[in-house]
């Protein structure tokens, strides 16, 4: 049981560690539908369950635009995000609706 507890210490920290990152204002925007981001090209909106991996980089996967587009894990800044949908890269900015 310990040795299995040990194992898992460090996955844990990891999935803790991105939790102080997460923007309050962003996650309040970001609700099932992804109302407030959509792609500039296709429309197509994220919802809070999507992923994107920090590849290259770290390979954690997350919602981007819960922190703004900084991996939790590592905290290389994405400065642009690609759509699931359309495959299309855009500024991760822009990404983000006008209120």
């Amino acid at each position: 049981m310990i040795a299995e507890l040990l194992l898992l210490t460090p996955f844990a920290a990891l999935l803790l560690k991105g939790k102080d990152r997460l923007s309050p204002d962003l996650g309040e925007r970001l609700d099932d539908n992804g109302s407030g981001i959509r792609c500039p090209s296709c429309k197509w909106r994220p919802a809070r369950t999507d992923e994107w991996a920090c590849n290259p980089g770290c390979g954690f996967s997350w919602n981007t635009f819960q922190t703004r587009g900084e991996c939790p894990s590592c905290g290389k800044r994405w400065s642009q995000t690609q759509c699931m949908k359309c495959g299309v890269w855009h500024d991760h900015d822009d990404w983000y609706e006008q209120e």
